[in-house]
């Protein structure tokens, strides 16, 4: 037998204590798909982080908080005055 030693890491979202993934926050969209031959598909990458004082630095963030604030800012982008 011998002795075992496990380590379990679980991740909470930093907004709303959920468990989640480590990259739950990241966000990955398809820009190229690719020529066919050796130029594969390229993407365009952001990630959600939470920086909250005493509290977070570069925190996780889990899908549902991510799915939120995102609709929040696309909701305040298009209500102020840019021009697109």
């Amino acid at each position: 037998m011998g002795i075992n030693v496990k380590t379990i890491s679980v991740c909470t979202c930093d907004l709303c204590g959920a468990e989640c993934g480590r990259y739950d926050g990241l966000i990955q969209i398809q820009v190229y798909p690719g020529d066919g031959r050796a130029v594969g598909p390229g993407h365009m990458e952001a990630e959600f982080r939470v920086n909250i004082p005493y509290q977070a630095s570069n925190g996780i963030v889990c899908n549902g908080c991510k799915i939120k604030w995102l609709s929040r800012y696309v909701k305040d982008y298009r209500s102020s005055s840019h021009d697109d």
